[in-house]
């Protein structure tokens, strides 16, 4: 336990929770009063010595809010994305989430303490026993004796894609006595060289330059697919699924829906032509249920005595549940019902009860709000009184005067700067305006009463504990948050779309060629014989446009300061768009135009003096001193 959660332990309910989580059976402690940062202040003090902790909350954003916070107090964090529950099938691929989870599972299989923050969507979809990637993890030294068309079948086997020479990461090439690995969960390849079987050398090299690095002993190749799948599971597999869609095309001929029979007996046929013949591993998630007869959840992965489940906010994590369980359930309705799914494809997510009700790990419910029992009901209940601060926005004297205050009253005060440098220049400037403060680097240094603390270390918000009389105040308070001048972006941050998942069917979004529409949900389009998932986008008089998943920088949500007044659609084929932007890039010029001629009456210059506070935010490069302008 390091200084920032030292104080904690004279919480009085620190040591009955700290009991429950080791030695209860299953406990659920829900705890209440927790805001922000100092949830993740509360959750490494109450998981401390635990090896492992799942971190679940309700959305993306809050996974890297809490990523960012948990750095403070541990560098070994990870991000387990949650999968793509609808585009499975889709025709993109976004390996950075891909990488994310391997490199999590990678971690789990070797028996290595992690630490993981997700969305409870991530609970919600089956896994692989972990047995699977043990075993899967091809190792090689000097004394492995090496077959080139062995190891090429299993690596690909193993997800990763043959190519003439490795240029990203998930890629092979076998050429001439040597082969080159691209680990997906390493920073540079692997360089094996052979003299027939045996291994001469092994060394990782840069990828742009192909020189080597350095001299490795021996390498651990990790799956780069989240789907392993060898020769026998395939064709066990691919019978079972081509028995499933015989059963269904017979059924949707027998009702004369050819259409839709057609759709299942090509798409069929495509998948077996992807395995077997072109050796494409991709897209299988959907399937899971036909190469695998026996799966399980996220949390299987974790012995129970090691590891701590935390639920952030559980009422928003319940919304977040339903909502997953219900986009998915009415899309499976509609692509069974057309033929572009299988039956087996439909019963792939848990809902909240049935992943928590499986769970034999201990669980933390942690909330700003006291809740009623949503998700679980608690064993032990308790509540923490926390004061949220309120930002000082540059004003400094504020902070002075705050920090005199909190010294007279013997609280114990933590100061974190994201800089070593900044965070010993604070302490300096306090001390020259009579705040005695000093700057530490040991982690491990007790906190004394009355005594300001600089520190190393960034948190999001700053938070008091107003009964154990102990303040975190971060530099985000003081200064506020980072605002560096950026490129100008043709459209608002406000509105842009960065998943598809933010939207609901219902929702107005604005195309940028085509104006204002409606999201009426995701269809499967069929297009020179290859079937696309698509965002489907209704307009006025019945106009339809669909879109593809990879292009949604074109799309952003709409937005009105008149909510409930419902806006009026665009018209596909129309020029009623172009007119609309036209009309509203004159009338910005005419304010620029405004504000220009403002700005350009005569004024007078005169320079202020930097004090060493103004330096001090210089150096931090997040304001600047700009000249002060007297008219």
């Amino acid at each position: 336990m390091n200084a920032i959660t030292m104080p904690l332990k004279e919480w009085a309910p620190y040591e009955e929770i700290e009991e429950q989580l080791r030695k209860k059976q299953s406990p659920v402690i829900s705890i209440s009063g927790c805001t922000d940062s100092q949830k993740i202040n509360m959750i490494e003090a109450l998981s401390d010595g635990l090896a492992n902790r799942i971190i679940v909350t309700y959305s993306e954003q809050r996974v890297q809010e809490i990523l960012s916070d948990l750095r403070l107090y541990e560098r070994s964090v990870y991000s387990y994305p949650a999968k793509d529950l609808i585009f499975y099938q889709a025709d993109i691929q976004n390996n950075r989430l891909t990488e994310e989870r391997i490199k999590a599972l990678k971690r789990i299989a070797a028996g290595v303490p992690v630490t993981l923050v997700t969305t409870f969507a991530a609970l919600m979809t089956p896994v692989l026993p972990i047995e699977i990637y043990k075993n899967s993890v091809v190792h090689i030294d000097k004394k492995t004796s090496v077959d080139e068309k062995d190891l090429a079948k299993r690596l690909v086997s193993m997800g990763y894609v043959r190519n003439y020479q490795v240029e990203s990461p998930g890629q092979f090439s076998v050429r001439g006595g040597i082969v080159d690995i691209f680990d997906l969960t390493e920073e540079n390849p692997y360089r094996i060289e052979l003299w027939g079987d045996q291994v001469e050398s092994i060394r990782s090299f840069d990828i742009d330059t192909q020189k080597s690095i350095e001299v490795i002993e021996s390498v651990n190749i990790f799956t780069a697919a989240e789907m392993v799948i060898d020769e026998d599971r395939l064709s066990e597999g691919l019978a079972r699924i081509e028995k499933d869609a015989a059963k269904v095309s017979e059924k949707f001929r027998s009702e004369f829906l050819t259409e839709e029979a057609y759709r299942v007996e090509t798409a069929c046929k495509t998948l077996r032509e992807d395995l077997t013949e072109l050796g494409r591993m991709v897209n299988l998630e959907g399937y899971i249920n036909y190469f695998y007869t026996e799966t399980g959840l996220l949390t299987d992965y974790f012995d129970a005595k090691n590891t701590v489940l935390v639920l952030d906010e559980p009422v928003r994590i319940k919304g977040h549940a339903d909502a997953v369980s219900f986009e998915f359930g009415d899309s499976a309705t509609n692509r069974l019902a057309k033929g572009y799914m299988l039956p087996g494809q439909t019963d792939i997510l848990k809902n909240a009860d049935e992943v928590l009700g499986g769970c034999n790990l201990p669980v933390i419910q942690i909330s700003t709000l006291e809740e009623k029992g949503v998700l679980l009901k608690p064993t032990y209940k308790t509540s923490i009184m926390t004061k949220q601060l309120a930002p000082y926005k540059n004003h400094v004297e504020l902070l002075e005067k705050d920090l005199a205050l909190y010294k007279k009253r013997g609280y114990r005060i933590l100061l974190l700067s994201a800089s070593r440098t900044r965070a010993k220049r604070l302490a300096e400037e306090l001390t020259n305006d009579d705040l005695l403060a000093i700057y530490s680097d040991d982690q491990a240094r007790e906190l004394i009463p009355g005594e300001i603390t600089c520190m190393y270390g960034n948190a999001l918000k700053g938070f008091e504990y107003p009964l154990l009389k102990y303040v975190v105040i971060s530099e985000s308070d003081i200064f506020g948050t980072d605002t560096h001048k950026k490129r100008k972006s043709k459209k608002t941050q406000a509105g842009v779309i960065k998943d598809f998942g933010e939207l609901r069917p219902g929702d107005y979004v604005v195309h940028e060629h085509y104006g204002l529409g409606m999201y009426a949900g995701i269809e499967k389009i069929e297009t020179e014989g290859v079937i696309k998932d698509c965002l489907k986008i209704e307009y006025r008089d019945k106009g339809v446009l669909f879109l593809l998943p990879s292009n949604l920088e074109v799309l952003q949500k709409y937005a009105a300061a008149d909510t409930a007044k419902k806006p009026k659609l665009s018209k596909l084929g129309s020029k009623e768009w172009v007119n609309t932007k036209s009309k509203v890039k004159e009338a910005i010029e005419l304010v620029a135009d405004e504000y220009g001629r403002r700005n350009s009456r005569k004024c007078f210059l005169m320079r202020r003096r930097k004090t060493s506070w103004q330096r001090l935010k210089i150096q931090r490069g997040i304001w600047k001193v700009t000249r002060s302008w007297i008219v």
